[in-house]
């Protein structure tokens, strides 16, 4: 027997701790119903766990957040709805005026209440919102160039004046001009067309407004020989520094250039609209309003909206210019693949035979090709464009389409900042074919005691938004990680948008029924896109749910205490620590022994 160290008592005050942390930690595990308290308790898991975690919250949240989605897509159907009322309503009144018992009054009145229904159209389109976020109305149509139509009247051809300049900004808009936008203009028809003015006078107008944001526009008289003469190149101030169509002013004067270059080379007056504006559009490339009208119109549509190569058929629209700009292409390439130089070799046959026209030129420079004449070549267009299009023009790089470039002869991309070059060589006499008359300055022309007067003015090109926004889309987080949203592209369903913002019920009822019917097609289109996207987001909704509750469950048996099995071993260990406590009274009285030895 020792006395020193009692060592059952020892061993079992050891063994009583332990009893006491297994009591314990079961105490801790039923009173927080939790397996894992601390990493401690289970390393591993407590990873596991804590990824499962976020997971669920992450989860919970893009269900509410779809559960916005849905909201915010009700409520722009809902404005389409009313939308598509409106349309129906504006499609009946066009059939009313399509009739012809009603007289121009009653026309009239109907146009009153289709421009109500219009201005409407655009309120909806504008104050459609959710939280603040504008969904049928945000980011109209981006103009790339400009509104406008051709005039003719009657009278003589006064002698050009010189204009007067007034505001620093219009002397900025003449810098422009003298550094390099009229000297590279001419440079780009002189070197691809082959042609060049004849030393005419050329009057610059700097005006402070124009109808319909015309940037700029070219008036000539029209002479005895068809040539254009008292030639003016106008330019709307506003418009020029118009920040959305800034970087498109250069594009917008090589085209009108290339009208008055035109005007002082050939017999002008003889040529057809969709030449003279194809010409213009190819020269710095027609692809984006191209682009926007196979949208609204369809590749078909465009080719046939030619007609039969005469102004009959020309109707002062988007889709007339972009079939010019096609019609302008085939034709170039055409002469290209009958060993010519393309439509540089119709430039200069017009120009070395002053009283010749189109069909002249199409018989003499296509080898054989179109021996009928402009007959033949409509003839081959209508049948053929459709497949030229999409064999030849490529809209989905940055190439503009314009003549020399990539896609329509291989050369370098001109895309629409750089199609026309900045020189940087300001110079007061930037035209080597026209005599400039400048603000300030004095000029005088030739008269002539009868003519008709033109003017010249690019239509406006849209960029293509299609009857969605071209702004940054809606992102809607549908998961509880990156990369699981979905993007919705808001609608665009303003008037301009809808390509309905000009409807005449009073000259024009049957276009306008036809303008009706796409509008009410598109607003139909965008109807259904937010319907597949609501069921969309319904399923979605119905996934996270399930997956959050599958998640849970997965957590719960990683972390959550088995409290069935955790009062089992708190009883247990109650028990034991009881015994523990009864063994350890016992084993400190076994040194009592030894007091027994020394009586």
């Amino acid at each position: 027997m020792i006395i020193n160290h009692n060592i059952p008592s020892l061993k079992t005050t050891n063994q009583l701790s332990k009893n006491n942390q297994t009591v314990s930690k079961a105490l801790q595990n039923l009173s927080s119903g939790m397996r894992i308290n601390q990493a401690a308790d289970d390393a591993a898991g407590l990873s596991i766990s804590e990824k499962m975690r976020a997971q669920i919250r992450g989860l919970k949240q893009a269900s509410r957040n779809i559960q916005d989605a849905i909201s915010l897509v009700q409520t722009a159907e809902g404005g389409l709805n009313e939308v598509h009322a409106l349309l129906q309503r504006g499609r009946e009144l066009g059939v009313q005026a399509a009739n012809g018992t009603l007289t121009e009054g009653d026309r009239e009145a109907i146009q009153a209440e289709v421009s109500q229904i219009l201005n409407e159209i655009d309120n909806i389109a504008g104050n459609t919102e959710f939280n603040g976020k504008n969904l049928l109305g945000n980011g109209s149509s981006t103009p790339v160039s400009v509104d406008g139509g051709g005039t003719t009247t009657g009278g003589a051809i006064p002698p050009l004046t010189a204009d007067t300049i007034t505001t620093t900004e219009e002397q900025e808009i003449i810098d422009s001009l003298k550094e390099y936008m009229l000297q590279e203009s001419e440079k780009m028809v002189e070197n691809y067309f082959g042609i060049t003015a004849d030393d005419a006078d050329i009057a610059i107008y700097i005006d402070d407004t124009m109808d319909g944001g015309t940037l700029a526009y070219v008036s000539y008289y029209i002479g005895a020989d068809g040539k254009g003469e008292s030639v003016e190149l106008h330019m709307n101030k506003d418009a020029f520094f118009d920040e959305n169509t800034f970087i498109e002013n250069d594009r917008v004067v090589a085209h009108e250039m290339t009208h008055a270059i035109m005007a002082r080379s050939m017999n002008f007056a003889a040529m057809p609209k969709w030449f003279k504006e194809g010409a213009a559009e190819f020269i710095h490339g027609g692809d984006e309003r191209l682009e926007a009208d196979i949208y609204w119109d369809g590749k078909q549509s465009i080719i046939d909206s030619i007609g039969d190569g005469t102004d009959a058929s020309w109707g002062q629209q988007s889709i007339d210019y972009s079939t010019g700009y096609v019609a302008v292409r085939y034709l170039h390439d055409r002469i290209k693949e009958a060993g010519g130089s393309g439509i540089k070799d119709v430039m200069q046959y017009l120009n070395n035979n002053l009283d010749a026209i189109l069909d002249d030129a199409l018989k003499n420079i296509s080898n054989g090709s179109y021996a009928g004449g402009l007959t033949d070549f409509i003839s081959d267009y209508k049948a053929n464009g459709v497949q030229y299009i999409n064999d030849h023009i490529d809209l989905t790089n940055e190439d503009t389409g314009a003549i020399g470039g990539l896609d329509a002869d291989g050369g370098s991309v001109k895309t629409d900042i750089t199609v026309v070059a900045d020189s940087s060589s300001p110079t007061d006499d930037p035209l080597s074919y026209f005599n400039e008359i400048w603000p300030n300055t004095s000029g005088d022309a030739a008269t002539t005691t009868s003519a008709a007067y033109v003017r010249l003015v690019q239509q406006k090109i849209y960029r293509v938004n299609h009857a969605t926004s071209n702004q940054d889309p809606l992102t809607i987080q549908l998961g509880a990680n990156t990369d699981q949203s979905l993007q919705v592209k808001r609608s665009n369903v303003h008037t301009t948008n809808l390509r309905i913002h000009a409807v005449d019920m009073v000259n024009r009822a049957e276009d306008a029924i036809t303008s009706m019917d796409r509008a009410i097609q598109m607003v139909s289109n965008e109807r259904s896109r937010y319907g597949a996207i609501q069921n969309r987001l319904e399923h979605s909704f119905n996934v996270t749910q399930i997956s959050s509750e599958n998640l849970t469950a997965a957590e719960s048996r990683v972390r959550d205490a088995e409290m069935a099995a955790e009062m089992m071993d708190f009883t247990k260990g109650n028990i034991i620590v009881q015994a523990a406590q009864a063994m350890l009274a016992q084993s400190n009285q076994l040194p009592q022994g030894v007091l027994q030895l020394l009586r």
